[in-house]
């Protein structure tokens, strides 16, 4: 007798005329199918596929989790099969009830991930699937690392912080037991989870998210109120009476024993679980409409100390995961599609925030076109690690910088095809000479990075001393404000340049000026000073080279160092040019050019 041949699942199409998603009915524990096909017999999952229009308004539960590894196990939906993921299985293992369905969209399931067209029309429903569902299951993974031991703490604490209990923090300063929490917070901040860029939305829009690791778990906005407090301390205690924490002594033993408890779990807080959780309150309580697309891209997926962007599989998710939090979508109206291709997806985003007016998104194009994978100069390659850009970023004395003015002249932005792109601007002068990189580690402890400190420092100081545009005598207090970009004006303070120069960097620290000095050389990074052909002293990306073009872009806020090649330029990096940052330079009528760019 020949066994029937196993049925793998079948989707029937979705009507997107009519919103329809599709649900799935979870089967209640030891449920088997009166007729169990042969395939199935050792199945634990049980289900049924159900399609539903979004204007019904049905109860659901929507699951957001991390894929993970490649391991598929199967399930049964209906008298067929579906292989998912041993962490997919593991979340529905454990919503799975005794005696009752459970109704709930995840997309491994709902979704015919084989079906590119539906694929693309689905994810552009994602937003409404998490914002209209009952509830959101933030599925962080089977209980490990003492997660029930972190969850249950942060349960109690966000009671002791915004509700009715005041916790007694003396109980969990034992050093021994601080230790295991310690590790087991941080573990549970390192969680694959949290590293998923696709959950930065599903977080964000949910009604409700109940964040669940094993059989425990705790409201997102619990976990909001100790990710809170943790900033908060030093400096507060905990007031049972009152959602804010009270200022008090911060020598009173109630602020000793919370920094005690909290030294550690401060640092693991500063991690993708923070910014996912952050970016909920300020959709939810604060924004509400959403950011735009520019600063939500620039302020998640860009790296900086001690934070890792979200990653993602697919390379074109960096812009469509994204979308569902901005305000601006409709302007990017041709996403999510999969049939467009990566770079496609990335020059089209450029084109378009260029368009809105965001000349500072070219500070996010950081490496040499052979580095780049097929994209234009001018396009950031979100596939690679983006930084921090080094100048844009700096907060200054004089507020942020400025180097297009307050000029009435507008940018005009304008693409003939899909690797030229031409933008308006002021020709300034071009690099003459370039000295060694900075790459700031932490100073403090590395003679090596202090012999790159002092090397820095002396090769600013030699190009100010030879340009006619510094007056003699002014060479300390204009080379200090170089060397760190002009960082919050900190650099006014030339008596530490004497200390440097007898080679003493290293005592650097003993007083609170100095200390904030020896931050802002951190702050600025991966940059060589200049000097240009008519004196203008600055930094410059890793990769300038002599000739290249100091421009200031129309609308820019720094200026940026274009390479000719061929009949257009390449887009070499931003910059910072001492005496140009403030819209010194477009004052009167300057001379304004196209600068074609590949």
């Amino acid at each position: 007798m020949v066994s029937n041949p196993r049925q793998v699942l079948r989707y029937k199409p979705l009507q997107p005329h009519l919103k329809e998603i599709r649900l799935f009915r979870l089967k209640p524990r030891n449920y088997r199918p009166s007729s169990c096909p042969w395939f199935l017999v050792n199945v634990a999952i049980f289900g049924e596929l159900e399609h539903v229009s979004r204007d019904d308004s049905v109860m659901y539960t929507a699951l957001s989790y991390a894929w993970g590894d490649g391991v598929r196990n199967r399930i049964g939906v209906g008298q067929e099969e579906l292989y998912i993921s041993t962490n997919l299985e593991d979340a529905l293992l454990q919503l799975q009830d005794d005696n009752e369905d459970v109704l709930l969209w995840a997309d491994q399931i709902c979704i015919n991930q084989q079906d590119k067209e539906e694929r693309s029309e689905q994810v552009q429903q994602m937003r409404e699937i998490y914002a209209e569902a009952e509830r959101t299951v933030a599925w962080l993974g089977l209980a490990a690392d003492e997660s029930d031991l972190a969850i249950n703490l942060l349960s109690k604490m966000s009671r002791g912080i915004g509700e009715e209990e005041e916790l007694d923090l003396s109980r969990i300063t034992d050093p021994v037991r601080l230790a295991i929490i310690s590790t087991a917070f941080d573990r549970l901040c390192k969680r694959s989870y949290w590293h998923r860029l696709w959950v930065i939305q599903e977080f964000a829009v949910a009604r409700q998210v109940d964040v669940m690791c094993g059989a425990s778990s705790i409201p997102s906005h619990k976990l909001h109120y100790v990710l809170d407090a943790f900033n908060r301390v030093p400096g507060y205690i905990f007031d049972s009476d009152e959602y804010n924490l009270k200022r008090t002594d911060t020598n009173s033993e109630e602020v000793k024993t919370a920094n005690a408890v909290f030294k550690d779990l401060r640092s693991a807080t500063k991690s993708s679980l923070e910014n996912i959780v952050y970016h909920r309150h300020a959709y939810q309580w604060v924004q509400q409409k959403g950011m735009s697309l520019f600063h939500i891209l620039t302020s998640t997926l860009v790296s900086g100390p001690k934070y890792d962007p979200p990653q993602c599989s697919e390379p074109r998710d960096s812009i469509f995961a994204l979308l569902g939090l901005t305000d601006d979508a409709t302007e990017f109206s041709e996403f999510p599609n999969y049939t467009i291709s990566c770079k496609d997806v990335y020059t089209k985003t450029t084109i378009r925030l260029l368009e809105q007016g965001h000349i500072g998104f070219l500070s996010y194009c950081q490496f040499p076109m052979d580095k780049q994978i097929g994209v234009p100069s001018w396009v950031p390659d979100w596939r690679l690690k983006i930084c921090r850009p080094s100048i844009r970023s700096l907060l200054t004395r004089d507020g942020p910088f400025s180097a297009s003015g307050k000029s009435v002249l507008r940018q005009m932005v304008s693409h003939r095809d899909s690797h030229l792109l031409t933008l308006r601007g002021i020709r300034v002068d071009t690099v003459e000479e370039f000295g060694s990189v900075w790459v700031p580690e932490q100073m403090k402890g590395s003679r090596p990075q202090q012999e790159s400190a002092l090397q820095y420092l002396a090769e600013i100081r030699a190009f100010v001393a030879q340009s006619p545009r510094i007056s003699p005598g002014g060479e300390d207090f204009h080379a200090s404000r170089i060397a760190v970009a002009d960082f919050h004006g900190s650099a006014n303070i030339p008596q530490l340049w004497e200390r440097a120069h007898t080679g003493c960097l290293q005592l650097l620290g003993e007083s609170k000026l100095e200390v904030f000095y020896e931050r802002s050389l951190n702050a600025v990074h991966s940059v060589r000073p200049f000097i240009s052909t008519s004196g203008f002293v600055g930094l410059a990306p890793l990769r300038v080279q002599v000739g290249d073009v100091v421009c200031i872009l129309l609308g820019g806020d720094v200026p940026y160092l274009l390479r000719k090649c061929g009949e257009s330029y390449i887009l070499v990096g931003e910059a910072y040019v001492h005496g140009i940052m403030y819209g010194e330079h477009t004052a009167g009528s300057p001379n304004v050019e196209d600068f074609t760019l590949k």
